[in-house]
């Protein structure tokens, strides 16, 4: 049997309330040469039931087992991935519409045979929802990076090899993607990252990285990440920028 062009991944933990959600988009989808790779935290609700109920009508790699937070589940995830391209789903993303896995394999086989998706293709970049509002990968990204995460995860396609050598630091609790973005970009000189122009998912909402209550320790870990990656002297005004605009965007929600 070949392998999925696809792995999905998703790390839960008592997602009950929003798992069928993200079942049924996958069950929805037109295309189905997906592997659907969920790496629970040892859940206390019937989230692990509610996913093996799918388990006749998905190809789904499932494990429970204590984690210490989303990163850490993700490295144990990478270890069972089986397809070429892969995707990080929170519990409660789904896909933009039933057709979005179809076009996203149609654009990766046309952009190969036209010789852009190459072997030095390391992300395909696409945009998100988050409620009814677009996110919109940077295309100056190297320019990007060294200030705030300048892809939405959740749109992000990773070329499945680059979790032979690389894996997430479990110490974030939250910028960890940023920070596996960035590590690898920096460390990899000829990457490439290419851009789909077609909306992949619409994310949820109850994701960490979105709850007020985490913004401080979400500016502390962004910079820390830039800190890490680029210099002191580049962390400390691109912190306070984030910090800036994240004080004007909560005032204009609560004047709404």
């Amino acid at each position: 049997m070949s392998s999925p062009l696809f792995t999905i991944i998703t790390a839960t933990y008592n997602a009950s309330e929003n798992i069928s959600d993200l079942a049924e988009s996958l069950l929805s989808q037109s295309y189905q040469n997906f592997q659907w790779l969920v790496q629970d935290g040892a859940s206390t609700d019937n989230t692990e039931a509610i996913i093996k109920s799918y388990s006749d009508r998905l190809n789904i790699s499932f494990m429970s087992k204590k984690d210490t937070g989303i990163y850490d589940a993700w490295n144990k995830a990478i270890k069972r991935i089986e397809g070429e391209w892969v995707l990080f789903f929170g519990a409660d993303d789904v896909f933009q519409n039933k057709t979005t896995l179809l076009k996203l394999a149609q654009f990766i086989k046309t952009a190969e045979e036209e010789k852009s998706i190459n072997s030095k293709t390391m992300y395909i970049a696409s945009s998100i929802l988050i409620g009814d509002m677009p996110f919109a990968p940077f295309k100056d990204y190297q320019e990007r990076m060294q200030k705030q995460m300048p892809f939405p995860y959740p749109g992000l396609v990773h070329r499945a090899n680059i979790f032979e050598k690389y894996s997430y630091n479990s110490q974030y609790e939250i910028a960890g993607d940023y920070d596996f973005l960035v590590r690898t970009l920096l460390a990899e000189k000829d990457a490439e990252v290419v851009f789909n122009k077609r909306t992949l998912c619409k994310m949820g909402n109850n994701g960490i990285s979105n709850n007020r209550e985490y913004t401080a320790k979400r500016h502390r870990e962004t910079y820390e990440v830039i800190k890490d990656n680029f210099g002191e002297e580049i962390a400390y005004p691109a912190l306070r920028n984030v910090f800036c605009s994240t004080i004007l965007h909560y005032q204009k929600e609560e004047n709404a």
